[in-house]
Order: structure tokens, then C-alpha cells, then sequence
């Protein structure tokens, strides 16, 4: 008895897909110019502007560093609570670690049209940063600034602070602006 049968709704097209298969389709370039290795470095470290921000007791907070040669590529941050009723502290700690690097990873995940790949499939590829097609040499960009002064009005910040972000840098906008956007 053949108990195979194929179910299609009326509701369902049916719409030839084109074959990108093949080699010399555009999307099979596109995905040998995204082939190769990348090196990242994970640095863990101890949350201490969030454990000093919530100053829950019982709290640890990781921070995750996540790093591609010299140049920081996002921060990843968790936490979790000690107490009495978690007695497998253990795997909590294990956990928040772990999440700290997902954190790190998925932030990171939305810079990576930053490197420029050197793109033969054959070799490893090299990771490199192309900063100044997307004008961000020198300090804070215009984007950064824009939107860190409208976290800082939206939280009541000083003028002092206000005045202060013309002279940061990338790294330490992206720093304030980590940390003054909620996480999701």
C-alpha cells in the first residue's frame, strides 16, 4: 500500500527558483568573496561598571572583548545573580560567561561589513579594516556623535557631558553609547 502522498494548498505557488548552483551565477561570486578564516580573540573580563551601576548583591558581570587583530570589534556583557535558591552557581557562572561571548559575537556580527577580504578561496583570507571609505578615521564620526548627544539629552545629561563628546574617540563613543542604550 503506497502511503506517500503530496498535500499542495491552492494557496501555495509554484514558482520555478532559479539555480545558483552554478558557478557562474553573481551569488556563487558573492560567496567565494565571503570564504576563508578569521581570527578573533575573546577577552573575559569583570563587568565592573555594570556591578557598579545596579549594585545588586550576590551579582557577577562578565564583559566579552571581542577582538580581530588590533582593533575591537564589539563587547558582549552578562550577568547573573548568586544566591541561596541557585545552588548550581556554577553552570549560572558558565552560563553568563557564555552569554557575555554570544553578546560579543552577535554586536560583532553586524560590523563585519567593516573587513575587507582578500578574496582568492584557495588561501586563508586576511582580515583588514577599510576606515577610510566609510569615514571613520580620527575621532568620533558624525554618525556617533548624532546619535550619542540624543541618548545624552533623552537621559538628562549634564553640559558638561554634552560638551565632552567632541573629543572621544570610536572606541570610547561606542563604549558610552553601550552603555546608555538599553539591552534588548
Amino acid at each position: 500500500m503506497n502511503t506517500d502522498y503530496k498535500i499542495v494548498s491552492p494557496y501555495q505557488f509554484k514558482r520555478k527558483m532559479p539555480n545558483i548552483q552554478n558557478d557562474n551565477h553573481p551569488v556563487q561570486d558573492f560567496v567565494r568573496q565571503n570564504l576563508g578564516s578569521y581570527t578573533f580573540k575573546a577577552t573575559f573580563l569583570s563587568d565592573k561598571n555594570t556591578l557598579q551601576t545596579l549594585k545588586i548583591p550576590g551579582m557577577v558581570a562578565f564583559l566579552c572583548v571581542l577582538r580581530c587583530g588590533d582593533q575591537v570589534l564589539a563587547e558582549g556583557r552578562s550577568m547573573t545573580v548568586v544566591s541561596e535558591m541557585n545552588k548550581f552557581y556554577e553552570r549560572s557562572l558558565i552560563y553568563a560567561k557564555g552569554q557575555s561571548l554570544l553578546d560579543a559575537i552577535a554586536k560583532g556580527s553586524k560590523i563585519l561589513d567593516l573587513i575587507q577580504n582578500d578574496s582568492n578561496p584557495h588561501q586563508n583570507t586576511t582580515v583588514s579594516f577599510n576606515q577610510k571609505e566609510r569615514g571613520m578615521t580620527g575621532g568620533i564620526t558624525e554618525k556617533q556623535k548624532n546619535y550619542l548627544l540624543q541618548l545624552l539629552r533623552s537621559n538628562q545629561a549634564s553640559e558638561e557631558e554634552i560638551e565632552e563628546v567632541d573629543g572621544l574617540s570610536k572606541d570610547e563613543a561606542a563604549e558610552k553609547i553601550s552603555f546608555l542604550v538599553p539591552s534588548r
